[in-house]
């Protein structure tokens, strides 16, 4: 379920962001496509996830994963 999940194919995302050129998005899962900026021989998708309260989660295609969770309240 979570591989199917992951939006890794812009072909088969439900939604590309039209205002933002190289992300896509399906079921809460966003992705960017960093061929370019890592200057990879083809297509890296970075996949991530944000939410409320500063929580943030990347995926990358290596199996690695990073996170964020941070508390700005005084």
């Amino acid at each position: 379920m979570l591989d199917a999940a992951m939006p890794r194919d812009s072909e088969r995302c439900e939604l590309q962001h039209n205002h933002l050129d190289g992300y896509i998005f399906q079921h809460e899962i966003r992705g960017r496509n960093l061929q370019k900026e890592f200057g990879c021989d083809q297509t890296t998708w970075i996949l991530f996830m944000s939410g409320l309260g500063g929580i943030n989660v990347a995926m990358f295609p290596n199996g690695a994963s990073w996170y964020n969770i941070a508390d700005d309240a005084s």
